[in-house]
């Protein structure tokens, strides 16, 4: 599963020269970044993880990356599509 084999908290640079901090990022087979949230889902939610997923495809060197929102008290996975 994801929390066995990715790496928590890692911090990426992005392009504007900001860290950015991601919940989980998950590389090999293919890369899956994953934000865990609590509460109501907001719309502000997919828009952090689209961000984190241009992020990986701008740095290069990772597969067309995936996100997901886990949304812990609905115990919730929501797929996350990047905008191309």
């Amino acid at each position: 599963g994801w929390l066995a084999t990715g790496t928590r908290e890692p911090e990426v640079l992005a392009p504007d020269g900001q860290f950015k901090r991601f919940d989980l990022l998950v590389t090999g087979a293919e890369t899956v970044v994953v934000d865990f949230k609590t509460g109501r889902p907001d719309p502000h939610n997919e828009v952090q993880v689209r961000e984190y997923m241009d992020i990986l495809a701008a740095m290069g060197g990772y597969d067309e990356p995936r996100g997901f929102l886990v949304y812990l008290d609905l115990h919730e996975i929501r797929e996350v599509g990047r905008n191309i």
